[in-house]
């Protein structure tokens, strides 16, 4: 196990089921015992990114972001927020998937013809 701690770090939806995904994803990352701690922190809501900062060595894990403008800025600016104690380690963003677009264009036409 890694002495570090890991922070899957989302959006925020502002709703419990819409976050209720990251929540379950860092339960199942906990159940691994791969780090001294898992939590969660959200860019537009609570838990912020600040609730798990401890004495240990952190690793940012970003949910579902493509690497745009929540990515590189609203992330970037709420680790500005705080001093860490060191800097953290940031796994990289899913970036961008060519497809997305056309799979809600399909999804929104098989929608409208229902």
């Amino acid at each position: 196990m890694m002495a570090e701690v890991l922070i899957v770090v989302g959006h925020g939806t502002g709703s419990a089921e819409g976050d209720g995904v990251l929540h379950d994803l860092a339960a199942r990352l906990a159940g691994r015992d791969l780090f001294a701690d898992v939590g969660v922190a959200l860019l537009r809501g609570e838990p912020g990114l600040a609730a798990g900062l401890g004495d240990h060595g952190v690793r940012l894990l970003p949910f579902l972001m493509s690497g745009a403008v929540t990515f590189q800025n609203r992330l970037v600016a709420a680790m500005r927020s705080f001093g860490w104690a060191q800097t953290p380690h940031i796994y990289p963003s899913l970036g961008f998937n060519p497809g997305l677009a056309r799979l809600l264009a399909n999804r929104a036409q098989a929608a409208a013809l229902d």
